[in-house]
């Protein structure tokens, strides 16, 4: 598998909930409203092992970066409860943040049917290129087509057409970000035993060579609607234990896609038990 682009962020929007202000007095001095902190709190089952507790909190850190909403702390505390606490660079709708970083979530591998370009200094925020929709996350189907951003768009905006998930993340058993023989990141799969790899080398095959259901080749890895990389699929068979994402990878990234392979899913229910804003 090769990886053509890094994976550069999230297309989910945050909508405005909590307003910052800047105005005068009438004096001439320009003054602006400070966002107050925003304190959360989950809980966990009774009992959650310390391996799964400490796999939550890299995946609600994960998820929260992602929004680039401001400076995030995220650490357990005491009995079943983890605490998020944000100093927000921007308004933050409290009810959209967190009912979306706290649920379960799903990893998809899903094939690139097509990569449709946008006219040049287009902004997939507020339009798309040939008139596709992109799907919300309210809307996503694991069953049906999805039309999602591609990642590394900014200067270069871009939608990628997927196809059906064809996999999930629960044939992961590991991933790990490495260094190849000429000095290169990459990110090393181990896919599990059994029917793990056995619907892997399915898929695979489908792609390379490219096929009906993988036209393009690539197989895009989606979490919570967020393409974080589509690599093209180079051999019709693997060994379970001898898979890499290559391509540009910098370290920074190499260890960013490890961890969505790795921990996508949150591997533990969540209950968000308190939502408060903290006034400077």
């Amino acid at each position: 598998m090769r990886r053509r682009r890094s994976w550069a962020g999230t297309a989910l929007l945050v909508a405005l909930g909590l307003a910052a202000s800047c105005g005068s007095d009438g004096d001439g001095v320009v003054r602006t409203t400070t966002l107050p902190t925003v304190e959360a709190t989950f809980s966990h089952p009774p009992g959650t092992s310390a391996a799964t507790v400490a796999k939550l909190v890299a995946v609600l850190r994960a998820r929260l970066d992602s929004l680039d909403l401001g400076d995030v702390e995220v650490r357990p505390t005491d009995g079943n409860t983890i605490r998020v606490r944000i100093t927000p660079a921007q308004p933050i709708d409290l009810d959209a943040t967190f009912g979306l970083v706290g649920r379960p979530g799903v990893l998809l591998f899903r094939p690139v049917l097509a990569r449709v370009r946008a006219n040049p200094g287009a902004s997939l925020g507020t339009g798309t290129p040939g008139g596709l929709q992109i799907t919300e996350p309210a809307d996503d189907d694991p069953a049906r087509a999805a039309v999602l951003a591609a990642p590394d768009t900014e200067e270069d905006p871009a939608l990628l057409q997927l196809g059906p998930a064809e996999l999930t993340g629960s044939i992961i058993e590991r991933a790990n970000a490495t260094l190849t023989g000429d000095g290169r990141w990459a990110v090393a799969l181990v896919i599990r035993a059994g029917a793990g790899i056995g619907d892997f080398n399915r898929v695979a095959a489908s792609c390379s060579p490219p096929g009906p259901v993988c036209p393009t080749g690539q197989l895009a890895i989606v979490l919570d609607t967020v393409v974080a990389s589509a690599p093209t699929i180079q051999a019709a068979h693997f060994e379970r234990n001898d898979i890499q994402i290559s391509g540009t990878f910098s370290e920074d990234e190499a260890k960013e896609l490890a961890l969505v392979l790795r921990y996508g899913s949150l591997p533990s229910s969540l209950t968000l038990e308190s939502v408060q804003r903290i006034e400077p």
